[in-house]
């Protein structure tokens, strides 16, 4: 059996120790149970801290930023399945405004699509900046609100350096002139 979780870092502390604790009895009776989950880095802590064991019982593997050709890809691929196709310059422009983190890709590309007219363009991408990254801040700063930590207290200035490449103190709001 096999279970696929996204996003585990938004399950709560009792369930993550719940089900922790059933992966090791299903591990100590050999039994043929497979977790594959994807989180955010501070996964590891909580998963610490629900069980002190499940840093020794599971494998985690950081995926990082992508380098530009395994980025381009990740945006590229997908969209040449559905047999559609985005210019050259615009696939740049994601990439560059993106700088690797897979997370922007899914923003920039579903705004960027949603004022598309196909094929995407650059102008497409640079419509798509404010709403791209209202959405990116949204997430990430409802995700780390309660203890202000992660990418608002260690980073302040990478929002505005991903969505329109100047750098500005957090402030609460976009913090720059997209």
């Amino acid at each position: 059996m096999e279970l696929v979780i996204d996003e585990v870092q938004y399950v709560p502390e009792a369930q993550l120790a719940a089900l922790t604790s059933a992966l090791r009895r299903a591990r100590q009776k050999q039994l043929p149970v497979t977790m594959i989950a994807a989180g955010l880095p501070q996964l590891i802590g909580r998963m610490g801290r629900a069980k002190s064991y499940a840093e020794r019982l599971f494998e985690f593997v950081a995926i990082g930023l992508l380098d530009n050709v395994s980025a381009r890809d990740a945006i590229c691929l997908p969209i040449e399945r559905e047999g559609e196709t985005i210019e050259d310059i615009a696939l740049s422009a994601i990439v560059d405004r993106t700088q690797g983190y897979p997370y922007f890709f899914q923003e920039w590309e579903k705004h960027s699509w949603d004022a598309a007219d196909i094929p995407c363009h650059r102008g497409d991408v640079d419509s798509a900046t404010r709403s791209a990254l209202a959405e990116a801040m949204s997430v990430k700063v409802s995700s780390v609100a309660p203890t202000r930590n992660n990418l608002i207290g260690s980073r302040p200035s990478m929002w505005c350096r991903i969505g329109c490449g100047q750098r500005a103190a957090f402030s609460g709001g976009l913090g720059c002139n997209l």
